[in-house]
């Protein structure tokens, strides 16, 4: 018989296609599906600070990404619980499983079973909650791609940021120098994206554009150090005449 009501926990910083499919899977075991975001203030900005992203993505920009894409499935319900005060993972799993079971009372919700991918978390699981615990994917099989490996390494997993996530998560790339616009026309063909002269659009297969306007510099600024491979400041490329090779092994290896 189908469990009524199953429940979901991430951070899903940022959303990803593993989610999507895991989030999918899980709603084929239940009638009624909660997906609860969890943020806490210290831990989603060290994820920030040591990730390849240039947008910090906060709670209320994840929740609009998770209902969005699942605005169409009206069994699936998106939730936030505020983690502040519960001591960071793997530790505080009695302080956070009362505060998932205040959620749950505050959304009168009786959850009959919990889905995970985490085979560490099974026995925490069913140490404080009364749900029968189900594991989905531990392996990743079908969507081989974590939160993790999108923070580290943006360009390599691209393909697997939803559509509507990627404006958000796309970085500008500043060139400048005498041939900044061939270089940056040169790269932009090669990661079939675009080279962006002043005006503001959106090329959604690659996780940058390549910028040449000075104006827009604040804008384009980078947060990784790439200055060791280019011997130029961190927040910008310098398009000289032969740099094209240089720059292009240079954002291979960050990416």
């Amino acid at each position: 018989m189908m469990k009524k009501t199953g429940i979901i926990f991430g951070k899903f910083y940022p959303v990803h296609q593993g989610h999507v499919h895991f989030i999918e899977q899980a709603s084929q075991y239940v009638e009624d599906l909660y997906v609860v975001l969890c943020s806490h203030t210290v831990r989603d900005y060290y994820l920030w600070e040591t990730s390849q992203l240039q947008f910090e993505a906060t709670p209320a920009d994840r929740l609009i990404w998770l209902k969005a894409i699942f605005a169409q499935n009206e069994h699936i319900q998106i939730l936030h619980l505020h983690e502040e005060g519960v001591p960071l993972y793997p530790f505080g799993w009695e302080a956070w499983s009362q505060q998932v079971k205040q959620l749950c009372v505050r959304y009168q919700i009786d959850p009959d079973i919990i889905f995970t991918n985490e085979i560490d978390d099974l026995d925490n699981y069913n140490y404080y909650f009364d749900a029968h615990v189900q594991l989905l994917d531990t392996k990743r099989i079908n969507i081989p791609v974590s939160g993790t490996q999108v923070r580290q390494h943006l360009w390599r997993y691209w393909p697997a940021i939803p559509l509507l996530v990627r404006p958000a998560l796309q970085q500008k790339i500043l060139i400048v120098g005498t041939d900044a616009k061939i270089v940056a026309q040169q790269l932009s063909r090669t990661f079939n994206t675009i080279c962006q002269h002043g005006e503001i659009n959106q090329c959604l297969e690659a996780p940058f554009v390549f910028v040449t306007d000075s104006h827009q510099r604040e804008q384009a600024v980078l947060k990784f150090a790439i200055d060791d491979a280019m011997n130029v400041q961190p927040h910008l490329l310098v398009g000289r005449s032969g740099a094209y090779m240089q720059i292009f092994k240079a954002i291979k290896q960050y990416f």
